[in-house]
């Protein structure tokens, strides 16, 4: 159920409540809008359908990929990481990706959450700048350690190396 909000707040770009989240044409809606701008790197096994499983989760399958070591099958990839891309509406050159990590799960809880956040240009002149190369690096891990195709791994890549992610 939570993994819906981040589609929902991508897609309907608004506020949410019960009504919006009990809307089957809303969350179709939200989820088509923002298919193709969410990408979710899980634990091989981590995501478990909740016991009310709708079919609307089936279209977000295609966005969900397993991150595995290969090498250690007790290893267990658990970071809690958002990674936006944002384009200004007045200047569609001028897009930042933004890193958000936060210190617990996407979860329905009342606990606090500790939250840091990075931001930075978008384009070949910035992700080649050399103190940008440790963030790029991780990205690259996590794609190349996960069971994402060829196609969906150069639009991830896409999203911090070109001005355009569909160039």
């Amino acid at each position: 159920e939570a993994m819906l909000t981040a589609y929902l707040a991508f897609g309907m770009l608004g506020e949410m409540d019960d009504n919006v989240i009990l809307s089957q044409h809303l969350l179709l809606e939200a989820i088509t809008k923002s298919s193709d701008k969410v990408v979710v790197f899980c634990n091989k096994g981590g995501i478990k359908v909740p016991p009310t499983a709708r079919k609307v989760y089936s279209l977000m399958e295609h966005n969900i990929f397993e991150v595995f070591d290969r090498h250690n099958n007790k290893a267990n990839f658990h970071p809690k990481l958002w990674l936006i891309r944002e384009i200004n509406n007045d200047d569609k050159k001028d897009i930042l990706l933004k890193l958000i990590v936060t210190s617990r799960n996407l979860a329905y809880t009342d606990n606090i959450d500790c939250i840091a956040c990075l931001t930075g240009k978008v384009g070949s002149t910035y992700a080649n700048n050399e103190k940008h190369h440790r963030l790029k690096a991780f990205i690259e891990c996590v794609i190349k350690e996960s069971n994402i195709n060829p196609d969906q791994k150069k639009s991830v890549c896409l999203l911090y190396t070109s001005p355009s992610p569909r160039d």
